[in-house]
């Protein structure tokens, strides 16, 4: 969550230019960025950053402010400190002094530079916050005009006397101010006694409100004498103008550009170890002087987050707006420049992005993260889970893991990021004074302290003064005078993402219109929700959805809990024509979906989610059905019988993806698109096959030959077109049979993109003969087939790396004792109802591969007897058994002959009495216990010496061990405390009160 934006947002300059191909083809633009090159301390813009200061400082409203509360000349002579510094930085700035003590006076500049702008930050804070106050003030009054409202402003920025504590800010002034000075005077002695050559050109000092170019200009060049040259030429008239064609900088040159831009004035040969990460990531950058510069600006941002950390762009990007690294343009939205950069790092390599559950995520490259963890030590923490270490004063930016939050930290005040995934005391907010990021989101908070409020919540009680916000992804609509739709009115620059929650709140449809969402042309996508557990009256909801028509350009809506019969007149095709995505969800008494949604011509996605009144969805009209549609959803509609349409070839041409899930009553599909990839049809136990399809010798009966994800489970008479229809679905790599009663057996059809196969429930499956043709096979399960006695060729799943075998009996009652049936010898995962299916050799001969071992629904009292487990199972490292009803005793003796063993899983197992009494082996990580209610302690012979994870619940007869007996390795004690005995409730509470008080002592 970003706290107060307009307060924290900073100028900073940014020196890229939004389209590189633009700049590159401007000679003026050419010359500037050739010459652009910043003095930066580990990623931080120190110039940039002081001439931001100072003209915070020079601000009018800051100075008015300032002689209000009697500390004016306190703030000007910080002010003077501040352009004292500046001169020094521009007299060194194309230099790199080898003085061992630069290194540490940019650190504490950085530190004084920070703390400097946290506390004109807060000055600005009062400034705006008196504003509004006194803007509500003649609002209230009804006065106006100039001459008032300028007395007023004074007014209010000059404030009492006594309205904030003078004395504590002119002491905070002064002290920054003397830090900043004694820097300054260090940084010139340090320079007074450089040899002529290491000072570098003293500058004509000139303080510019802005440069000509988009960056500062340097004296410095890398590798581009040939262009500057033409360039200079062309400037001076002598050549005829052609265009100059910018290739990357060569190897050496761009890694010199690379080394300043990373490390500025400190010295790349005092960091050996970050000089060969820099050589790979300059490597990556292709030559390219503009990224060689940006790179280092997001630093201390790239190291807060873990590695392999799934980015969302436009998280990140608003995180960036907040902590100031985005320059506000306005001719340009700061979330649309920003991920314009964030592009540009993507296009660089430095992100790589993925799909993830329908959404694009981005990984940032390793390179870049070392590289950043190692260089911004000092600004910027990350402490990983159960960690326990003393964090610097100087970090600024935090993230916490652990469930413990160390309180003994002393600079919260400074903190300006904080991230964490366990829910704080309340007293932490207290401290953040300097916040810019605050994300809490992951903490399970039911309310956000009151100390936040003063800063933030204060604004979203009265939503409507925030006339530039961007997005509001959730306003909840309140009963009393607070939170109405009304506040909406004025919110015409919302972009992204609005929803609107708890709509039963809404009195009338007069109040919806006044919320105006047609004037909302930015917006991409709305969401309207009302809450199920009030019902009212449906006529009403009927009145309030339709005064909430959004504007045309919206992008995707989505309802829920909608409880009116009728469809609003705006979802008609004439309006939202640019409508993409349609959800609507648990809407319980809506039954006249849509009759013409069919001829929306940009529509792409459409989802009808437990909308039990709905009977009928109609399509029949001429022309094209869904032109673009390529997801359609239809999911537990309980009454929808009948699906209609005129036949036509032109019906869902784009259609990708069709889940038809949780419709009893549905009688019949229209017919499959050849565009068709993903077919899902899930207990539709009514549907019959189309009587054209019947008769179409051309195979208008079978499944489209385009699928690659087939999934049919109690499907009606669809399920009569396997096995015969296999044979053709040549592109499919997943498949999922369950639930269909007349198949007898998969036929030998050679279906080599398979990758996945999944078949349960089917009762007369008795002979599966297509294994031995199925090579790309990973995955195959295979669950409640009681009569499947033949499972051909099995060995020669050379691909294969998971397999399920549970609820087969016939196949456990076979001899096998085929030694060339193969090896499986890329198994690694198995699970099995019955240890005998262990002895055929297909799986025998793999058992020295497998490293996770489950032992599922287990009938067998007494399991791994044998001496061939013992000897074979070498590699593993989990075993679990689980819902095994007979189970009384694990097998010790399997249980001390597995010396790769790691995890120890038991879970369901009503009969187990106990643990092995022997104990447990001695290098086991994990034990966890689930739902064992006979077990009444850990193992007598004590837990093995190097357990570092131990998780028990639903145990209520398990006891707890002496905490003496608990091995010191131990790091996580998890107990469901619902059920648990009483002396295991009070060991939990103690191991954690004794590792706290340890982890102090350590810090101490």
């Amino acid at each position: 969550m970003a706290l107060a934006l307009d307060c924290y947002c900073l100028l900073l300059q940014l020196f890229w230019l939004a389209d590189l191909k633009e700049e590159q083809g401007s000679a003026a633009a050419l010359f500037c960025h050739q010459m652009e090159v910043a003095l930066t301390v580990g990623g931080w813009f120190a110039q940039a950053f002081i001439q931001t200061l100072v003209n915070k400082a020079s601000d009018p409203a800051i100075k008015l402010f300032a002689e209000g509360q009697g500390f004016k000349e306190d703030l000007d002579k910080l002010r003077i400190s501040l352009l004292e510094t500046q001169i020094i930085l521009d007299a060194v700035q194309t230099n790199r002094s080898n003085n061992t003590e630069w290194k540490t006076l940019m650190q504490e500049l950085k530190d004084a530079a920070y703390d400097a702008e946290d506390l004109i930050d807060e000055f600005q804070y009062h400034v705006r916050r008196r504003k509004i106050k006194g803007e509500e003030e003649d609002k209230a009054s009804g006065s106006g005009g100039l001459s008032n409202f300028l007395s007023a402003s004074k007014e209010n920025l000059l404030g009492s006397s006594h309205s904030l504590d003078q004395d504590d800010m002119r002491a905070r002034v002064r002290k920054i101010q003397g830090r900043l000075e004694g820097i300054a005077n260090r940084m010139q002695s340090i320079m007074n006694v450089l040899p002529p050559n290491d000072r570098g050109k003293q500058p004509e000092v000139k303080f510019q409100a802005r440069e000509s170019c988009s960056s500062p200009v340097t004296d410095k060049l890398f590798g581009r004498d040939k262009e500057l040259n033409q360039v200079v030429e062309w400037l001076l008239g002598v050549s005829r103008v052609e265009p100059i064609l910018l290739d990357g900088l060569e190897g050496y040159f761009f890694c010199e550009l690379f080394k300043k831009c990373s490390f500025g004035t400190l010295n790349p040969e005092d960091y050996p170890e970050l000089e060969d990460i820099g050589r790979k990531i300059a490597r990556k950058l292709k030559g390219s002087p503009l990224a060689a510069k940006t790179v280092g600006r997001y630093f201390a941002f790239c190291s807060l987050f873990p590695k392999d950390y799934r980015f969302d762009k436009d998280e990140l990007v608003r995180m960036w707006m907040a902590e100031g690294f985005i320059e506000d343009k306005h001719t340009k939205r700061m979330e649309d420049v920003g991920s314009n950069y964030f592009l540009e790092f993507v296009n660089r390599s430095f992100f790589q992005e993925f799909s993830y559950y329908g959404s694009y995520l981005f990984v940032m490259h390793d390179l870049i993260h070392d590289l950043a963890e190692m260089i911004v030590e000092e600004e910027t923490y990350r402490i990983k889970s159960n960690e326990r270490t003393k964090i610097l004063s100087t970090i600024r930016h935090l993230r916490v893991a652990e469930r413990i939050l160390p309180l003994e930290f002393s600079g919260y005040g400074k903190l300006r990021t904080l991230v964490l995934r366990n829910s704080p005391p309340d007293s932490l907010f207290e401290m953040l004074r300097s916040i810019r990021v605050l994300d809490v989101s992951r903490c399970g908070l039911q309310e956000l302290s009151e100390h936040i409020d003063g800063k933030f919540l204060v604004l979203m009680k009265d939503v409507r003064r925030l006339t530039n916000l961007q997005e509001l992804p959730i306003f909840s609509v309140q009963e009393d005078d607070g939170l109405k739709l009304g506040q909406l009115k004025d919110l015409t620059q919302l972009h992204g993402t609005l929803g609107i929650y708890n709509l039963q709140n809404s009195v009338d449809s007069k109040e919806a219109n006044r919320a105006e969402l047609k004037n909302k042309v930015h917006l991409k996508e709305l969401r309207l929700e009302w809450n199920h557990e009030n019902k009212k009256d449906a006529k009403l909801q009927e009145e309030v959805i339709e005064g909430l028509q959004p504007h045309e350009s919206l992008k995707i809506l989505r309802i829920r809990e909608y409880n009116g019969a009728k469809s609003p007149s705006w979802l008609m095709p004439k309006f939202l024509s640019n409508l993409e995505k349609l959800e609507l969800e648990f809407c319980m008494g809506w039954d006249d979906v849509l009759p013409f949604i069919g001829q929306r011509l940009h529509l792409i996605e459409l989802r009808l989610f437990f909308m039990p009144a709905l009977k009928q969805l109609s399509h029949e009209f001429e022309g094209k059905c869904f032109p673009k549609l390529e997801v359609l959803h239809l999911c537990h509609l309980g009454g929808l019988k009948e699906w209609s349409w005129i036949q036509s070839k032109d019906l869902f041409p784009c259609l990708r993806i069709l889940c038809v899930r949780g419709c009893p009553k549905l009688k019949r599909l229209p017919p499959f698109p050849l565009s068709l990839e993903t077919l899902i049809i899930d207990n539709c136990p009514s549907l019959k096959l189309n009587s054209q399809a019947e008769d179409d010798e051309d195979g208008g009966c079978h499944l489209p030959t385009s699928v690659k994800v087939l999934f049919l489970t109690n499907c009606g008479e669809y399920a009569n077109l396997l096995p015969d229809c296999l044979h053709s679905l040549r592109l499919v790599t997943r498949l999922t049979i369950s639930h269909c009663p007349h198949i007898t057996s998969i036929p030998p059809v050679q279906l080599v993109e398979l990758q996945y196969l999944y078949i349960s429930n089917c009762d007369e499956l008795r002979r599966m003969e297509c294994l031995g043709l199925l090579k790309s096979l990973k995955e195959l399960k295979i669950e409640g087939c009681p009569e499947l006695s033949l499972m051909d060729r099995l060995g020669l799943l050379k691909s294969l790396n998971e397999l399920k075998i549970v609820g087969c009996p016939k196949l456990a009652q076979l001899d096998v004792e085929d030694e060339q049936a193969g090896s499986l010898s890329s198994l690694r995962k198995l699970c099995v109802d019955n240890t005998a299916l262990l002895k055929m050799f297909p799986l025998r001969n793999a058992l020295s591969f497998i490293t996770e071992l489950t032992i599922q629904s287990c009938s067998e009292e007494v399991i791994f007897e044998e001496a061939i487990f013992m000897q074979s199972l070498t590699a593993l490292t989990s075993l679990s058994f689980g819902y095994c009803e007979k189970l009384q005793y694990l097998p010790t003796e399997l249980l001390h002959c597995l010396p790769s063993l790691e995890e120890l899983i038991i879970y369901r197992c009503p009969q187990l009495q106990s643990l092995p009494k022997k104990g447990l082996l001695p290098f086991l990580r994990m034990l966890k216990i689930y739902t064992c209610p006979q077990i009444q302690s850990l193992p007598e012979e004590g837990l093995p010496p190097f357990l570092e994870e131990l998780h028990i619940s639903q145990c209520p007869r398990m006891q707890a061990k002496p905490v003496e007996e608990l091995p010191k390795s131990l790091d996580v004690f998890h107990c469901s405390t619902l059920d648990a005995h009483p002396t295991l409730k009070e060991q939990i509470e103690k191991f954690y009160a004794d590792k706290y008080r340890r982890a102090r002592l350590e810090l101490e």
